[in-house]
């Protein structure tokens, strides 16, 4: 099974309308399906919850707060969110 992380930001008040129109529910809508309905890049504030405790970048080892929804680890920025995708996207299982 092909592993692939999208983390996009949608207009989902477009795309439920869509949804019932085609007799759908939201969650059974295909990527193609949902291509027009994608507004950018979810923003990494978006992507991660700010936490109390500070704890290393799985990355780069560096103390953040931003823990990651998508894979439960924490990270510092963009940047290494986006490895961190990578890694996921090759098979890595981050167990912490």
């Amino acid at each position: 099974m092909e592993r692939k992380v999208r983390r996009l930001n949608y207009n989902f008040y477009e795309m439920d309308k869509y949804a019932k129109e085609s007799g759908k529910k939201l969650k059974d809508l295909s990527d193609d399906e949902r291509e027009p309905f994608v507004l950018g890049p979810l923003p990494f504030n978006h992507c991660c919850l700010r936490m109390l405790k500070y704890a290393p970048c799985y990355i780069c080892e560096k103390e953040t707060p931003w823990l990651d929804r998508k894979h439960g680890i924490y990270l510092c920025n963009k940047e290494c969110m986006e490895v961190a995708d990578l890694r996921y996207e090759a098979g890595e299982d981050f167990n912490t």
